[in-house]
């Protein structure tokens, strides 16, 4: 390890300096990344209906029905994705501890 099993971390608001062991260090989740797939999710749906709203309503068969979730889920899909890849690295980070 290039610094050690101790690193001095400084408040980004007070700006105290205190020192911590690495297995002391856990990861939080990221807004940043959640507020991404939330406007995938909310701004997606209706850009994909808008897009293709003129194809989809000349079709007045049973598969409209199908062809409209299908298309509504592929945001939601997105949003599922980055939050779980987003938890899985929370989850292998707060695992991962260094030994003594």
């Amino acid at each position: 390890m290039e610094k050690g099993k101790i690193i001095e971390l400084k408040c980004k608001k007070c700006g105290h300096t205190k020192s911590y062991h690495l297995n002391e260090l856990t990861a939080i989740k990221n807004k940043i990344s959640l507020i991404l797939g939330l406007f995938i999710f909310v701004f997606g749906t209706p850009l994909i209906l808008i897009w293709l709203c003129n194809y989809l309503f000349k079709l007045s068969n049973i598969y409209l029905t199908a062809i409209i979730i299908g298309l509504v889920s592929i945001p939601f899909f997105v949003y599922s994705f980055i939050e779980k890849e987003q938890n899985n690295k929370i989850r292998q980070f707060n695992n991962h501890k260094i030994s003594e």
